[in-house]
């Protein structure tokens, strides 16, 4: 009897120590789902029962033209939604008073600022300073001026993008180079903007730069030229 019970015992309190490693390795494969359902969207773990956050398909907002496409977003009970614009920079490579450098994209071929996404944990001015690096292999700038936040949601045709937009001041005697980033890098003159095709929106970021250079100030807006509408949303100056 003593012998049955001291295994009943042992046998007790090893079944209960085999549940507490079940139900630790249990929630610890709930953890990995949840982490692997929120970088990989669209995939679903069966022993994850989360009621407060779940995936849902949501209209994506952004593009030119609208395409109808969708994007998957995860969403309170209250439509309270874990997406949001993808936030970059641009800059205004200011060769002089009268001249500024644009780089040609290798994916579409057409001139633009150069500039990037903000990558987690770096801040826009940070952004600047690598992007500049990166492209242009300029390393030692001075004080960056912030132009405007441009966020309209048609002004990429990916999806919607904020960028806030800084001006970067150079003395005319730097030469910036092609990086790995860009396919050619050139300098243009102010007056020549509009005859050249620019990707997005960014026709419209060098003529409020050109307008903020001629009066000091971009206190009123003038409609948008060249680019995809006249009515560009942008907060400048």
């Amino acid at each position: 009897m003593i012998r049955s019970s001291s295994s009943t015992f042992r046998a007790g309190r090893w079944g209960r120590f085999v549940q507490k490693r079940l139900l630790a390795i249990s929630l610890a494969g709930n953890a990995v789902c949840l982490l692997a359902a929120l970088f990989f969207s669209g995939r679903q773990c069966s022993n994850l029962h989360w009621q407060n956050l779940h995936a849902v398909d949501v209209e994506w907002n952004g593009g030119h033209p609208a395409s109808g496409k969708t994007g998957t977003c995860y969403c309170n009970p209250e439509k309270y939604c874990l997406c949001t614009p993808s936030l970059a920079v641009d800059f205004v490579l200011a060769s002089g008073e009268e001249h500024l450098w644009v780089v040609r994209r290798k994916d579409t071929n057409q001139l633009a600022t150069p500039g990037g996404f903000v990558e987690v944990g770096e801040t826009v001015e940070a952004t600047v300073l690598r992007e500049l690096k990166e492209e242009t292999g300029l390393v030692n700038i001075g004080k960056l001026e912030l132009l405007g936040i441009y966020s309209d949601p048609r002004r990429d045709r990916r999806r919607h993008t904020v960028s806030a937009v800084f001006i970067v001041h150079l003395d005319g005697t730097e030469h910036p180079h092609a990086a790995d980033d860009v396919k050619d890098i050139q300098r243009i003159h102010l007056k020549d903007i509009e005859k050249h095709e620019f990707f997005a929106d960014h026709k419209t970021i060098l003529l409020d730069y050109r307008r903020f250079v001629e009066h000091g100030h971009c206190a009123s807006l003038i409609p948008s030229t060249g680019d995809f509408a006249t009515d560009i949303v942008r907060s400048v100056c």
